[in-house]
């Protein structure tokens, strides 16, 4: 039998990690009520928040700030239960009762951006400037919504108000650099660059997206030094590259790789490779096909592992499966990079007389050829290739355009009932040289 004691003490622990829930002419004020409807939120008991703050509002729903406050508290927490209706009056009972609460109007243009809502999001954060001109995160934040519909002047000249209201906003002025670069003024984008990166406290994951505007601007020394930076700081960290976000180390390895650096590429790599594959392995294909291409810049001797590496990296792409036939080839294939590692493979095969699965592999190739030039995309390519006997896009290309030929001819021959044999012996590569 369980000693008493224990069970008393248990029911304690039960009842203090519940928390109390807020009751109705609890509190004279909204200000407690909002107290502990934090204090819920913070033990992710959001129900309990939900009603905290509602009977906030309730307490003294005609005080313009004390009202506003509760009611963008409940609009937060009902979008995170997925109430968006719930979410939505509050924020429009906050802005009749604050009309000129410029937070207000911010926090839900913000919400409204993060549920794709673009033209009513900007609409909110306009009016949220038009309040207060100086209000740093809406510049920001409409900044952000310009730049991804790709207005870039715009966006800049959002980001110069929100870094001349506050100076330290680190993103803000991380954007403006980001917004120039793009625009091709490099001098200026550099420079700011620098005076981020001397005068303001990054973390390692900030230092690497700077790394994005050296990028831009072909700086590729101040590409390597920025990743180095932010792979010392942050050695397991990431930042963004274009809509993806990509650990230090691979990017750093890419870089060394265009500078060729190739054992130090290599080193890298093999690290990013590691830590990709501990966070679930989303980039593990790209990565194996770099450490692919780095191995054939090493030498000959190294062929057969980077041809695994290839093999690995298709595979992971979804171009082939595991069973070594073609998988399902996406019709924008050619403009991702498992148009570059497929077409790899299929070089580094001819090189080295290795032909297993290479009828497949051709034709998965032929799929992206054919859909590249349906969508008016160029071919599958990795330009910087360089091997002592090389096979260029161009003969890959004609490679597999003969092979999807000799497909078509010998089905068109077995429909009538001859025989075609089927061997890779029927391509000669040198005629395409």
């Amino acid at each position: 039998m369980r000693p008493r004691g224990m069970s008393l003490l248990l029911l304690f622990i039960l009842w203090s990690t519940e928390g109390k829930k807020c009751k109705e002419k609890q509190f004279q004020t909204a200000d407690r009520y909002v107290s502990e409807g934090a204090v819920a939120f913070e033990g992710g008991r959001l129900e309990d928040a939900e009603s905290c703050f509602l009977l906030a509002f309730k307490a003294q729903p005609n005080h313009p700030h004390a009202a506003s406050v509760a009611l963008t508290n409940l609009a937060m927490v009902r979008s995170m239960l997925s109430d968006l209706d719930g979410a939505q009056w509050a924020y429009q009972t906050a802005v009749s009762v604050a009309p000129r609460d410029d937070e207000t109007y911010f926090l839900w243009g913000k919400a409204l951006c993060e549920q794709g809502l673009t033209s009513d999001c900007k609409d909110k954060l306009l009016k949220t400037v038009s309040i207060n001109p100086k209000h740093s995160r809406a510049h920001l934040t409409l900044g952000i919504e310009e730049q991804k519909q790709g207005n870039f002047e715009d966006a800049l000249d959002h980001y110069n108000h929100a870094v001349k209201a506050e100076p330290d906003n680190v993103p803000a002025r991380m954007q403006q650099a980001f917004a120039l670069s793009i625009l091709k003024r490099c001098r200026k984008a550099l420079a700011k660059t620098a005076e981020i990166k001397d005068n303001l406290p990054l973390t390692g994951d900030q230092v690497g997206a700077l790394s994005s505007i050296y990028e831009n601007c072909q700086d590729y020394a101040g590409l390597r030094n920025t990743l180095l930076m932010a792979v010392q700081r942050s050695p397991n960290g990431s930042s963004v590259l274009g809509n993806d976000r990509r650990l230090h180390k691979h990017r750093l390895g890419a870089t060394l790789l265009l500078q060729q650096r190739f054992q130090q590429a290599l080193a890298y790599l093999e690290d990013a490779r590691s830590l990709e594959q501990a966070a679930g392995g989303r980039y593990s294909a790209s990565i194996l096909s770099l450490m692919g291409f780095t191995l054939t810049q090493l030498g000959g001797r190294y062929f057969n592992e980077a041809l695994q590496l290839y093999d690995q990296a298709v595979r992971l792409f979804g171009v082939m499966t595991d069973s070594g036939r073609k998988g399902v080839i996406h019709p924008d294939a050619a403009k991702d990079e498992s148009g570059g590692a497929l077409s790899n493979l299929i070089r580094l095969k001819h090189l080295t007389a290795n032909w297993t699965n290479v009828d497949q592999h051709l034709s998965a190739l032929d799929d992206m050829i054919s859909n590249a030039f349906l969508r008016n995309h160029q071919s599958p390519s990795n330009p910087v290739f360089i091997l002592a006997y090389e096979v260029s896009d161009l003969t890959v290309t004609k490679v597999a355009i003969s092979f999807g030929r000799w497909n078509l001819e010998k089905a068109h021959q077995t429909s009538k009932g001859e025989s075609i044999q089927s061997s890779m012996s029927v391509f000669s590569l040198e005629k395409f040289l």
